[in-house]
């Protein structure tokens, strides 16, 4: 089973702002680790790059599977008060995770195309 993760960008300062979708497609394997998206720093000298949504499966369904975010999300909508780091995507019913924030951060949308 392949899923697919669309990685964008959101911007609460800017009605202008344009976000750039980046497409990301998988196979679906149990206690696999994925990395979506990066992002770099520069500090002492030093780049350092980290991924922007790291994520283990940890139970795979007849439908679809369960996943494990390293980081809290917001799912769908952005709420301080409702965030939390697992997931089950199953066929026909995308998911949506958003960083917790009102200036900006980023949209990752998990679905699973037949």
């Amino acid at each position: 089973m392949e899923f697919t993760v669309i990685e964008s960008s959101w911007s609460g300062w800017s009605e202008d702002y344009t976000p750039k979708q980046t497409k990301h497609t998988f196979n679906v394997e149990k206690g696999k680790t994925y990395n979506v998206g990066e992002f770099t720093t520069y500090s002492y000298g030093k780049y350092t790059t980290t991924p922007l949504l790291t994520f283990t499966i940890t139970k795979v369904l007849e439908d679809g599977f369960m996943f494990k975010t390293t980081t809290e999300f917001c799912e769908n909508h952005i709420s301080f008060s409702n965030t939390k780091n697992t997931f089950t995507l199953k066929v026909g019913a995308p998911v949506k995770l958003l960083t917790p924030s009102h200036d900006f951060g980023n949209t990752f949308t998990f679905l699973i195309e037949c």
